[in-house]
């Protein structure tokens, strides 16, 4: 099955897919919302740290051009517009950029990166591709051609789950390919970045752990398993997201203080993690002059 097939299957059953079907979720909350950005932002880390990254780097001054690859539904990129940036983006799912298209317009087009690397080099001042490396096969392929469009000084921002942030004995819980191929740590990145002569920093999460704290088991267990696949390699759905996890979900979107209370996290036998790292990475990747 080709990598179009694969994510065309995902998306057009998306709601079903544990780990997927908070996208829809997304996806309808900021086509209502007066400011779909703050609100994305406040509730996954990965969306605060791509916005910071492109107002630290001066991403939103006029004339400034950002590409989203693998834009799925969306609502990320209609969040940016909504802010003010000047973004489009790309994805490789007709299902998703049709999906995104009925909700937010006429800034998604269904294309392959290196197709549109080839087609607008040296055109594009930021490219952000959220949750996508692990996904890939070839890493250093989808840099190089994320630098084919990036002009000399340039940015790839990029976010990816941080290996960094787990103990030795830590399996990841995750997808088996071809939905995920790689965990990667922060050395794996720069190492990464160092074959295509980029400069690498990391955002630090520290702000944003006072605000939206992140809780950790206490005691995680000596060995913890990965946990059983939910796609089949066709990208078919082998273990649905069932009625009370949906609920569950849909409870904790509505009542985000009383999940993230200290209290409840203790009760949890939780703890707070402090300090720059979370469970996910943002690296920003200055393409040379």
């Amino acid at each position: 099955m080709s990598s179009n097939a694969l994510y065309d299957t995902i998306y057009s059953q998306a709601d079903r897919i544990p780990g997927y079907s908070r996208y829809g979720e997304y996806a309808r909350r900021a086509r209502v919302s007066s400011d779909p950005l703050s609100d994305l932002s406040a509730t996954e880390d990965v969306y605060w740290a791509v916005a910071n990254a492109l107002e630290t780097h001066g991403h939103r001054q006029s004339g400034r051009r950002i590409l989203e690859v693998g834009s799925g539904l969306g609502y990320f990129t209609y969040a940016l517009a909504h802010r003010g940036y000047n973004i489009r983006a790309i994805d490789i799912s007709e299902t998703a950029v049709e999906a995104a298209r009925l909700q937010f317009g006429d800034l998604f087009t269904r294309a392959d990166l290196a197709d549109y690397a080839l087609a607008h080099p040296d055109s594009i001042d930021a490219v952000i591709a959220c949750e996508v490396i692990e996904h890939l096969v070839d890493p250093v392929a989808f840099v190089k051609m994320a630098f084919a469009l990036v002009k000399p000084g340039g940015h790839l921002i990029l976010t990816t789950p941080n290996r960094s942030f787990f103990g030795s004995d830590v399996l990841w819980e995750t997808d088996l390919p071809p939905v995920h191929y790689w965990w990667y740590s922060e050395r794996s990145i720069e190492a990464l970045m160092r074959q295509v002569g980029g400069r690498v920093e990391f955002v630090d999460f520290t702000p944003y752990q006072k605000r939206v704290p992140l809780y950790m088991p206490a005691d995680p267990p000596i060995d913890v398993p990965t946990r059983l696949p939910i796609l089949d390699q066709c990208g078919s759905v082998l273990r649905p997201s069932s009625v009370l996890s949906r609920a569950k979900r849909r409870v904790g979107a509505l009542l985000p203080a009383l999940k993230s209370h200290p209290v409840t996290q203790r009760l949890l036998g939780r703890h707070r993690i402090e300090g720059p790292r979370r469970t996910v990475m943002c690296a920003i990747v200055q393409r040379h002059e």
